[in-house]
């Protein structure tokens, strides 16, 4: 009937090799989304607190560049 019915599981170290993979990626994305704030913070112009103000990002971009907010 269906051709990927009768089809074998993957063999037990294969799979825990694949999970291994999949485990680090989740990290790796896990510390890139916990470590961009800091880095913002790093090349913002503020010293004093992280502040992030994406709706005067938005306008900004809107506006002509003779406008101000």
């Amino acid at each position: 009937m269906f051709p990927g019915m009768f089809m074998r599981k993957p063999d037990k170290e294969a799979a825990l090799k694949q999970l291994r993979v999949h485990v680090a990626l989740f990290g790796a994305w896990v510390a890139a989304i916990r470590v961009t704030p800091y880095v913002l913070h790093y090349f913002s112009d503020s010293k004093d607190e992280l502040v992030l103000d994406f709706y005067y990002v938005a306008i900004k971009g809107l506006l002509d560049e003779d406008e101000t907010v």
